[in-house]
């Protein structure tokens, strides 16, 4: 039994220190907004354009449509690139092999939907 339930506690959540108690807290509120369903947090979330470009892009490494970042050089200082960056994210395949230093010097991109 989880112990915070055996000091006659009916539910968990009630204990700032105790694990069970803080994931549960987490899983609860903290993803979700009051009153949002599951499926509404997801369609807020993980339905954002930055999140559907990222898998496309993802999707046309795995299926071999574009290469591995990791065989380009960095358009702006000419190391070894290590992400896609993506200017405008309603254009998902619209991208440019960047290091991470140089992708956070040109900032967020357009569109990202937050």
């Amino acid at each position: 039994m989880h112990k915070c339930l055996s000091d006659g506690s009916d539910k968990p959540g009630l204990r700032r220190n105790c694990k069970p108690c803080k994931a549960w807290y987490s899983r609860k509120y903290r993803r979700l907004g009051k009153g949002e369903s599951a499926s509404d947090y997801y369609n807020r979330v993980k339905n954002t354009p930055m999140n559907l470009a990222k898998i496309e892009v993802n999707k046309a490494v795995r299926d071999g449509i574009i290469p591995k970042v990791s065989t380009f050089k960095c358009l702006d200082c000419g190391a070894t690139a290590e992400c896609y960056d993506h200017r405008d994210y309603l254009q998902p395949m619209k991208i440019d092999p960047v290091c991470r230093s140089c992708n956070k010097k040109r900032g967020p991109g357009l569109n990202r939907g937050f």
